[in-house]
Parts: C-alpha cells; structure tokens; sequence
C-alpha cells in the first residue's frame, strides 16, 4: 500500500507559512492594521507597503522601465519601500530620533511585511496598538517628507522634525476620537426633566 506524501508547497520568496495571506498571523496583522486608531489614508499608505504597491522608485522602473532607481536622499541604493523607510541613513537617524525603538524587529528589516507583521505582535502589550499607531505616522511623515523632496524640492528635515510632525498628527487623530466619543455619549444620556 502506497502512502500519499503530501507536497509542500514553499512560497516563491522563500517565506514561511506565517507570512503567507491566510495565515492566522497575517490575518491577525490586518485586523491589527484596520483597528488603529490612525488616519484611513496612514491605513492605506500601510497596506501599499506591504502589498509592494507603494510608488517608490525601484518599483516604477520595474513597472515601466523608466525613471532613475537610486535613492535622492542617500544616492547610494535603489529606492525600495524597506530602503526608504527603515534603511537609508536618512531614516534610520529618524528611528534613533524616535520615542519608540523595535529593536526586536531589525532582523526584519529587508522585508516590509515581515517587518510590520514583527511590529503588529506589540498589540498584547500594555499601550502597544498606541505604539504601532505612531509608527505608523513616522513612516507616513517619511513618505510625505520624500514626496516633498521629490516633487517640490524641498530640503531634508531634521529626524527631530519628523518625529515631532509625526507625534502632533497622531495626537490630534487621539484628540479627535476622544471628542467624538464624548459626543457620542452625550447623545445618548438622556436629558432628565428637573421641573415640578
């Protein structure tokens, strides 16, 4: 009697199971994601990151063989998502600069999904989903601040800017769902009739 020996089936770039789409943590990854308290644009930006959507040169030039590749902040690497927002010098004095250090998630950092997939376990730590909520605005800043540079012309922003434009942001995100709350809950008290 034959035994069926079952195929496995590997992921075209070398990734295990546990971040293939499906598995229960890139499931629980995106529910992380779409439970954050951040901006719906962040949460958008943060799924072209790690879905490799995100315009950044390396990927134009594959897309449409057109355009230089090379980083305008370093000049020294191709501008891919994981280049730009956690490797290039730039960004890496920024995540020094910031209040928030995922030291634990460094080894992840020529992967995007795998990356963020590392940062999204910090969701069972104490103010954790607020961590992830900041970090989220730091990468976005990033984003902005290379937009701005590449299509205005701008200078570089000190990491100190950044971490502080990004921190201003996500407070007044914080700031804005505790007032719609409070609204919310005034909405629903009942008004009691004082009269006689």
């Amino acid at each position: 009697m034959k035994q069926s020996r079952k195929r496995k089936t590997g992921n075209p770039d070398g990734a295990s199971s546990s971040y293939a789409e499906g598995s229960p943590q890139v499931i629980q990854m995106w529910n992380t994601l779409w439970s954050l308290n951040i901006k719906h644009k962040i949460k958008f930006f943060i799924w072209k990151c790690i879905q490799g959507a995100l315009p950044v040169k390396e990927a134009v030039r594959r897309r449409t063989g057109q355009g230089d590749p090379t980083c305008t902040t370093c000049g020294t690497a191709q501008e891919t998502v994981e280049h730009l927002l956690l490797t290039c010098p730039h960004s890496t004095n920024i995540w020094k600069a910031a209040p928030i250090q995922w030291d634990g998630a460094k080894d992840q950092q020529g992967n995007f999904k795998r990356w963020w997939l590392r940062i999204s376990e910090a969701r069972h730590r104490p103010e954790g989903l607020e961590h992830i909520g900041l970090t989220a605005n730091i990468l976005w800043q990033v984003w902005k601040e290379r937009n701005k540079r590449e299509f205005e012309k701008s200078d570089i922003v000190t990491p100190f800017k950044t971490i502080a434009r990004a921190h201003k942001d996500w407070m007044e995100q914080l700031q804005e769902e505790v007032s719609k709350v409070e609204k919310s809950t005034e909405e629903t008290v009942p008004r009691l009739d004082l009269q006689d």
